[in-house]
């Protein structure tokens, strides 16, 4: 058998497919996309613009003038020519004038300046700081109490008793005395003046200086007297011969001129004062009459709760620095220093009438 010859197949004939290429646009036809694009911006833009800009904005002032046409401006009219009758008759007027004589001037007075009031000047000084110097000498000279041994005590009632004093408390102002069971305290408010003092030499030595503080600022008080002219501001009154040396009028009133600073510095170791102890005191109005300078106080409701030699100590310790308020500002003496105490309008302590530096409590 003759062998089997393979069989070609047929190759399927492949056309060529030809790729078209893309038109180009011509120049020719972008030129009226170029015109929409530029127009279509355009158009935008100004839709924007409306759309941003405030609605009916005021004019400003430039825009204004612009706007607004200029104002005619009146031309002065032409100065018109006087007629010659006019000026003959100013010149006649004017001849007239010039030959009347001229009128006297009136004299000049010229007013003489008045001379300003100038007030004397008082002079102030330091009585407390010369008070202290003075007791602080006498304290050194004055004798220690006599403590242990029986002696006469003298009271201010009148009584005479012979007891033994043991112990002095000189701030408290008591003396310790034994008895015949146990011991008293008494106050030197209850003792004589000089029985007092010869147990607490502190009040021996305080009366002494306040003795010489008034002597030694006589003529200075004398000469403040006529500069301040207190007659004017002082009450003076006829006295008859059954009238005291002063009286008291516990009512409020005008304190005197010549008080005025010497209150004023009261007022401040009034203040002092009750801050440190709690004591309330006031003033209620100080007056000079004459010679004699009177303080009035309203006492606090903490007076009456103290026992009545506290009471004492303290109405006797107000009138002397009162006193020396009024020896340093050149008012009175120590002697004529009165201090009133008063409660609900009542007098219930301070000086006697008869003596300002001899005191009492209720």
């Amino acid at each position: 058998m003759e062998p089997k010859k393979p069989i070609k197949l047929a190759r399927p004939s492949v056309t060529p497919v030809r790729r078209r290429k893309a038109p180009q646009p011509s120049s020719s036809s972008m030129v009226p996309v170029i015109i929409m694009s530029v127009i279509f911006l355009s158009i935008l833009g100004a839709v924007v613009i409306k759309n941003t800009r405030p609605q009916n904005p005021a004019p400003n002032a430039n825009e204004i003038a612009l706007a607004a046409p200029p104002a005619p401006v009146a031309l002065p009219d032409a100065p018109k020519k006087p007629l010659a009758s006019q000026i003959r008759k100013q010149r006649e007027s004017t001849a007239e004038h010039e030959s009347q004589p001229l009128p006297s001037p009136a004299p000049l007075v010229v007013a003489a300046a008045e001379t300003p009031k100038v007030e004397a000047e008082i002079p102030k000084i330091d009585a407390e700081k010369m008070f202290f110097e003075y007791r602080q000498e006498e304290l050194v000279k004055l004798p220690r109490p006599v403590l242990g041994q029986e002696v006469d005590v003298f009271y201010s009632n009148g009584d005479v008793m012979r007891q033994t004093p043991v112990a002095v408390d000189d701030d408290r102002g008591v003396v310790k005395i034994k008895m015949a069971y146990g011991s008293a305290e008494v106050h030197y408010s209850s003792f004589t003046r000089p029985c007092a003092e010869g147990y607490i030499p502190r009040l021996k030595a305080e009366r002494i200086a306040q003795k010489r503080v008034s002597e030694n600022l006589a003529t200075f008080i004398e000469s403040t007297k006529a500069a301040r002219k207190s007659s004017s501001s002082a009450t003076v009154r006829n006295k008859n011969s059954s009238d005291p040396a002063v009286y008291f009028l516990p009512i409020p009133d005008t304190t005197s001129e010549d008080l005025l600073h010497a209150e004023g510095e009261m007022q401040a170791y009034l203040r002092a004062q009750a801050l440190r102890s709690g004591q309330s005191f006031s003033i209620i109005h100080s007056s000079l009459e004459d010679d004699a300078a009177i303080v009035y106080l309203e006492v606090g409701a903490a007076f009456g709760r103290h026992n009545a030699g506290t009471r004492y100590q303290m109405a006797e310790g107000l009138r002397q620095f009162w006193g020396l308020r009024c020896m340093g500002n050149g008012i009175t003496s120590d002697v004529n220093a009165y201090l009133v105490l008063v409660a609900n309008g009542k007098i219930i302590g301070g000086s006697k009438v008869k003596q300002a530096t001899s005191i009492w409590v209720r």
